[in-house]
């Protein structure tokens, strides 16, 4: 019998608007998160990331939850996605040891 294929882990990603008052909401969202992951005993594939884009004036902000943060991305109604490119993140929240687990080199 063929062992069915899987599926990459599913990220969530989050539209949070002008970069202005995106601040705020990522502050509550690092608050959350550090709730979860001290709940959680801190796992280093816990993480959220943030990507600033440029739209006319102002910058627009889009949080991306990696998939160990499945509830706290579905809490706030983030939406699946794919993983996001690494060169275009900046840590929001989780442990530096991240980035190689999520983003490894091939």
């Amino acid at each position: 019998m063929k062992q069915p294929i899987s599926s990459p882990p599913t990220w969530w990603s989050l539209d949070l608007g002008d970069g202005i008052v995106a601040w705020e909401i990522c502050e509550q969202i690092k608050e959350e998160f550090r709730r979860m992951h001290t709940a959680t005993d801190r796992p280093a594939e816990m993480a959220v990331f943030s990507s600033r884009i440029e739209r006319d004036l102002h910058c627009h902000v889009i949080v991306y939850f990696a998939p160990a943060c499945a509830h706290l991305a579905a809490r706030l109604s983030a939406a699946p996605c794919v993983r996001p490119v690494r060169a275009s993140l900046e840590l929001l929240a989780g442990d530096a040891t991240c980035w190689d687990m999520l983003f490894p080199m091939r």
